[in-house]
């Protein structure tokens, strides 16, 4: 089996994901309401953490036992298992007397220290990938690394709905025009017009309808060639077309079928038709990302 796609199916059964609200390549845990990046490289201490700030993140601050568990049970799926150790945000200050403390100064309350250290040498801060416990090591030591980042918030422009699984905001525009036009004022807006990549965004979009929506546009046209393309330049990775479509001659502008039709098997289907037809329209804004509750030690946008 592939690992890639056991892992992926794993993460959704105990709680994490790789979708929205996080950034690319970035673990959301509902847990702790917090991102988290695995590094497929080692790394001395100081250019890990340098790396994570890279990335708008910060080496892992963990600051309970449930929050523990979490970043254990991810370093467990994602380092590899040769793997001991992995660094975490916290280092051994050299005040009168020693302490532990985190890089984003925060409280070293929480911890799960396990042995002694030698202040000198010792100074820095690892997870134990065979034991669930941190030690203070080396600083030049080379371990992968646990970077943690702010969930996002995506706003949406005013009138637009949100939708988690496409990161992305939709807008139904009731007033009856062309293609043409609602495309040129979906752009007016930093969009386009729709284009659709599976069921459950058809299902979206069709919440969005007035029950007496029969037909509407979509971001897709045919100009000289009988193949459809959509305008924002997203790939053409999924279809659903009614039964029994007639090919019509190029050009034509995408539409799909709302709820006011007679037969429901229809609705939610594509056809293509002449582009200057009056109808309804859905727009697509890809949504602004913006780490929630930032404060100045926080790891900011995460794009």
């Amino acid at each position: 089996m592939n690992f890639r796609l056991s892992l992926v199916s794993l993460l959704f059964v105990v709680g994490y994901s790789m979708l929205p609200p996080c950034g690319k390549d970035f673990f959301y845990s509902d847990v702790t309401d917090k991102c988290y990046f695995f590094s497929a490289e080692c790394a001395k201490f100081g250019e890990a953490e340098k790396l994570c700030k890279e990335m708008n993140a910060n080496l892992t601050a963990i600051r309970s036992k449930a929050e523990n568990e979490v970043v254990y049970d991810l370093s467990q799926l994602n380092f590899p298992p040769e793997e001991r150790h992995f660094w975490i945000g916290s280092r051994v200050a050299l005040t009168d007397p020693p302490q532990y403390v985190w890089l984003t100064g925060e409280d070293f309350g929480f911890h799960r220290i396990y042995e002694p250290f030698n202040c000198l040498e010792e100074r820095c801060v690892a997870g134990s990938l065979s034991r669930n416990q941190w030690l203070a090591t080396k600083c030049e030591e080379c371990f992968h690394f646990v970077c943690e980042a702010k969930r996002e918030v995506i706003t949406c422009p005013a009138g637009y709905s949100y939708f988690n699984k496409t990161n992305a905001c939709y807008k139904y525009v009731a007033d009856a025009a062309d293609w043409e036009h609602h495309e040129k004022k979906c752009v007016e807006d930093s969009g386009h017009l729709a284009s659709i990549h599976s069921l459950e965004e058809t299902d979206f979009i069709l919440g969005l309808l007035e029950n007496t929506t029969y037909k509407f546009w979509l971001g897709a046209k045919a100009a000289e060639h009988p193949d459809f393309q959509w305008t924002d330049n997203s790939l053409w990775d999924f279809t659903n077309w009614v039964a029994g479509r007639f090919e019509k001659p190029p050009p034509q502008c995408l539409l799909a079928y709302g709820s006011k039709v007679f037969d429901k098997r229809v609705t939610g289907k594509w056809n293509g038709d002449k582009c200057d037809e009056a109808l309804p329209a859905i727009c697509k804004y890809m949504g602004i990302q913006k780490s929630a509750d930032t404060d100045e030690n926080g790891p900011g946008v995460l794009y």
